[in-house]
């Protein structure tokens, strides 16, 4: 029999996985490994192990000196994979510890089966290549590779440290489980599957702005211009909305945008934005990041009904490689998202 491992540790991560399984494109036992609390109800609870996250001191030095993930996800693993033949691990990425750390010890933990690797998507991860880079510390993923490997070593997870690309740095990937085909690199994969939406009409015509964390640090003219383009590219009749969070609540300080624009209705919640768009009649969504995997959600299900924004994406550009915006304007282009720059307003 075949079995699944799927490996996740953020609610959409879970979602996605929820949406793969409920679509019937995989067959086989399904089992998960997660750090995130909504675990779908399509899993079996028997078969889904929850690891809590290290997000304080105390549980940090309890898995150091007792090594509980470790010996939590090896019993888990010896007690469902034991006689196993068949095993397909789909995961997110190999940065995640876990994830990682199976795969480096494939061998010893299925030794009677023929393991392979897939992949989820996971925001724009899979369709805007994603690097750890030792020449560009700060502007790829390789600090969180390092950590993750310093945090295996003292862990007892055992991490394989990695240059290049985020998805598939060790060319082992088979299949990969996609909403976008076409704008899917093949990687070293054998096939893409496509992710089956049920699709909507967007009604709408209200807008909604979604902020980022680091939104506070915006200069007050950023925020001015970006009242200006609503006002003039929006009726005076539509609400205006605004979470500071696509999906959780925000404890920043508030943002200017909250200051100078009196009609906002600000909404500070930790619902997933997706889920507002019927309930507050939304018709276009804005977004003030380089990047918002919001978005990806919305035309997958809205298509072109609803209207997606990336304002001033370019703002972002100092944090990041400066081609990543060319590359990320063919991606938008494909699916009909406008990337809006500081010189180019509508």
């Amino acid at each position: 029999m075949k079995y699944n491992l799927f490996i996740s540790f953020t609610k959409n991560q879970n979602n996605t996985i929820s949406e793969i399984i409920n679509s019937n494109i995989i067959s086989g036992e399904n089992m998960l490994i997660s750090s995130s609390n909504n675990i779908p109800e399509c899993f079996d609870k028997k078969n889904v192990l929850y690891i809590n996250k290290i997000n304080s001191i105390p549980r940090a030095f309890k898995n150091i000196l007792f090594r509980t993930q470790k010996i939590e996800a090896y019993s888990f693993l010896q007690e469902k994979f034991s006689s196993s033949t068949q095993v397909e691990i789909i995961i997110p990425h190999f940065i995640n510890l876990i994830s990682n750390h199976i795969f480096l010890k494939r061998e010893e933990l299925f030794p009677k089966s023929n393991t392979i690797f897939s992949i989820y998507p996971d925001g724009i991860a899979l369709y805007f290549p994603q690097k750890a880079d030792f020449q560009n510390i700060r502007t790829s993923h390789y600090l969180p590779v390092l950590y993750r490997y310093f945090m295996g070593k003292i862990t007892g997870l055992q991490y394989r440290m990695f240059t290049g690309s985020i998805i598939d740095p060790f060319k082992t990937i088979n299949n990969i489980y996609t909403y976008f085909p076409a704008i899917t690199p093949m990687y070293s994969a054998d096939s893409k599957i496509l992710i089956p939406t049920k699709t909507k009409n967007c009604m709408g015509n209200n807008v909604l702005i979604l902020g980022a964390a680091k939104n506070y640090k915006l200069d007050e003219e950023y925020f001015l211009d970006l009242k200006q383009y609503i006002s003039e590219l929006f009726s005076s009749e539509v609400s205006v909305y605004f979470k500071p969070h696509p999906s959780l609540i925000s404890n920043a300080v508030k943002s200017p945008l909250e200051l100078i624009y009196n009609s906002l209705i600000v909404i500070n919640d930790d619902s997933p934005a997706e889920n507002m768009i019927d309930q507050l009649n939304i018709g276009s969504v804005i977004t003030l990041s380089f990047f918002s995997s919001t978005l990806l959600h919305l035309k997958n299900v809205y298509g072109d009904s609803i209207g997606c924004y990336i304002y001033k994406a370019d703002t972002f550009i100092r944090d990041r490689n400066e081609n990543d915006l060319v590359d990320l304007q063919n991606i938008m282009d494909k699916l009909n998202i406008k990337l809006v720059t500081g010189d180019m307003k509508r």
